[in-house]
């Protein structure tokens, strides 16, 4: 990316937050190129998302494109009679949607030496003896469960289809837990 600086926290905060944020930053990083005239019209952009799925109403659309002026990605203007509301990029919106999904997918040294500490205490409660892998071979999905709530999916990348089915065996399994009455809605 360029050498700017923006102000990451904000952005990475809100894509973990769920909501429209992480819908406009998976849908900016996936495009071919940059929004026509560096601009991205809330009109547009509620079609873009609709057609991916999502249904958003305009306030949290102006939250998310909010997000970017304040972490200096260029400036929200609010739309006046004869004109949409948008966001005017100072910077390239795929550039800077594809570093927050990068940000939010990495996993720091300190998080892998966490990682292992907790596995040591396991192994000491008598749990599973054999070395964990830490590596960073796993394949992310988001699954909208509903409205402003996105569940973030990681599965190892070397799992098979027959491992993957006990996966979802296992969330069958959890799924008929809950609706028995024993930890849902």
């Amino acid at each position: 990316m360029t050498s700017v600086e923006f102000k990451w926290a904000p952005l990475v905060h809100s894509y973990s937050n769920g909501g429209a944020f992480p819908a406009i930053i998976d849908y900016l990083a996936d495009r071919q190129r940059d929004p026509r005239n560096r601009e991205t019209k809330v009109g547009n952009l509620t079609a873009d998302l609709a057609a991916r799925g999502y249904q958003f109403q305009f306030p949290e659309l102006e939250s998310a494109l909010k997000v970017f002026d304040e972490a200096g990605c260029g400036s929200y203007q609010r739309g006046r009679p004869l004109e949409q509301t948008r966001l005017k990029w100072s910077y390239s919106a795929r550039e800077i949607a594809q570093e927050v999904l990068a940000r939010v997918n990495s996993v720091t040294p300190d998080e892998i030496l966490d990682r292992k500490e907790k596995y040591k205490e396991a192994e000491k409660l008598g749990g599973d003896t054999a070395e964990p892998s830490f590596d960073d071979s796993m394949d992310v999905y988001y699954f909208p469960v509903r409205r402003n709530v996105v569940l973030e999916v990681k599965i190892r990348s070397d799992m098979t289809a027959s491992e993957t089915n006990n996966l979802a065996d296992f969330v069958r399994v959890i799924a008929a837990s809950r609706s028995s009455g024993s930890g849902g809605e």
